[in-house]
């Protein structure tokens, strides 16, 4: 005869204690983790062509006893705070090879968790960057929402002489930049995901940012130091000035007038005629065919290219009035709803109508007019509805000529083939050259100011 025992179950207190003190026992090992005052976190990655590798890459990292200083006190421009930060560059294979490299003379562990934007030079970026972009992609420090943008000339000197003057935190002077970029229309600063997803998109290609050191900003700046420092080219400052007059005599000024209604975005990066702030600005667009860069856009065709993509937050418009280009008239801009885009072929050939319904609000008027008066709000409304219509003949123009799709058209024309292969085999690029693309712009003013009534007024 045989006997079967049974075991009872362990009382489910015991159970769960059991259970934590393996859970427990398995994690007490030793694994590396480095304190917070071993690790220098990069904020900003540059990558320039080499002389004599295949890219030279910069760094920019905070030293963060330093800037843990400066921090609510008051902060002014000047060559102190470029001290705050560790910039350096090497020269190597490829742009994660050559931060490993600086752990050769970094003393602390190099991260790139919390990098924020991608810097890269125009000359590089004409070349190709899908061999920079995709290590950087798979790099498991680095974050997909890090910015891309383009610098006009040498990126490392781009750090060095970018010296913010309200906010030391380079991470949240970054993300200020997207925020204006937004604020103005003039820019965009697209994610490296976004970035490397629209240069591998059969239909759509990529645009990044453009930034550029102001030349004319740097130098009066550099005088105006050494005039601090003793005064010694007073002399020299006098000599530069009268040879520039000299110039003016001749009939060879340094800039043309500029007519009455032109726009701060008539300009490029590097080019804003102004005085003092941060040498840096960022304006216009680079537009990009697969992976290099082929053309730019300034600051009034970026904002009719984010109008056409659905992506305009708001921007501020000056016009002249079509009857007296004397009388200005500065609008706030807001699309009224998103692009409603149909596409189509017609006789072979790619067509795409864009609806497009912008919102303008008065904010100042030179001429003093009646705006209540219905013709006075139409005539507002067609000077508007002018100058973005010559930004958008501009943009599409151009894109054209380039065979780069920055619209995304060809993402609507997907639905018109049987399958993927199709739509890759299309070849859209020579298709975009050729199309059709009809813009309807509607221009709608719904605020034209605080007041009530206008009087009438006698200036002419």
């Amino acid at each position: 005869m045989t006997t079967t025992t049974r075991h009872r179950p362990l009382p489910r207190p015991i159970t769960v204690f059991l259970l934590l003190s393996i859970l427990a026992a398995a994690g007490g090992g030793c694994r590396s983790f480095s304190e917070v005052d071993e690790v220098a976190h990069v904020f900003t990655i540059a990558v320039d062509k080499s002389t004599i590798n295949k890219v030279k890459v910069g760094i920019r990292v905070p030293i963060a006893r330093l800037v843990g200083k400066v921090q609510g006190q008051a902060i002014g421009g000047g060559g102190g705070e470029q001290e705050l930060y560790l910039i350096t560059s090497t020269d190597a294979p490829s742009i994660l090879s050559g931060i490993n490299a600086m752990q050769t003379y970094i003393e602390r562990q190099i991260s790139l968790e919390h990098a924020r934007l991608l810097l890269i030079s125009e000359e590089f970026a004409r070349e190709g960057l899908e061999e920079e972009i995709t290590p950087i992609l798979r790099f498991p420090e680095t974050r997909s929402n890090m910015y891309v943008a383009i610098s006009k000339g040498d990126p490392i000197r781009l750090l060095m002489e970018n010296r913010p003057f309200l906010d030391v935190n380079i991470a949240k002077y970054v993300e200020l930049v997207h925020r204006m970029a937004d604020l103005t229309g003039y820019s965009e600063l697209p994610t490296v995901n976004r970035f490397y997803n629209h240069m591998r998109s059969p239909g759509r290609e990529a645009v990044a940012a453009i930034l550029a050191v102001n030349e004319e900003v740097l130098a009066q700046q550099e005088k105006e130091e050494q005039k601090k420092a003793g005064g010694l080219i007073t002399l020299d400052l006098e000599g530069e000035e009268e040879e520039k007059a000299d110039e003016g005599e001749k009939g060879q000024p340094d800039k043309a007038p500029e007519p009455p209604a032109r726009t701060p975005g008539s300009t490029s990066a590097g080019k804003i005629p102004r005085e003092g702030g941060s040498v840096v600005e960022w304006l216009g667009l680079a537009v990009f065919k697969g992976d290099r860069m082929v053309g730019e856009l300034n600051g009034n065709e970026s904002l009719a290219y984010r109008l056409l993509t659905g992506t305009l937050a708001e921007g501020v418009l000056t016009v002249a009035e079509p009857q007296n280009p004397k009388r200005l008239i500065t609008v706030n801009l807001k699309p009224g709803r998103p692009p409603a885009i149909k596409t189509f072929f017609q006789d072979q050939i790619a067509v795409v109508q864009v609806d497009l319904l912008l919102e303008v609000n008065v904010d100042s008027i030179t001429s003093g007019d009646d705006l209540e008066q219905s013709e006075a709000v139409h005539r507002i409304e067609e000077a508007v509805k002018l100058s973005l219509e010559a930004w958008l003949a501009a943009v599409v123009r151009k894109t054209q000529d380039w065979g780069t799709d920055i619209f995304g058209f060809g993402e609507h024309f997907r639905r018109h083939y049987a399958s993927w292969q199709d739509w890759d085999n299309a070849g859209w690029s020579d298709k975009f050259k050729t199309a059709d693309i009809r813009i309807n712009l509607r221009v709608m003013m719904r605020r034209p100011g605080l007041l009530i009534q206008t009087e009438s007024s006698s200036v002419k």
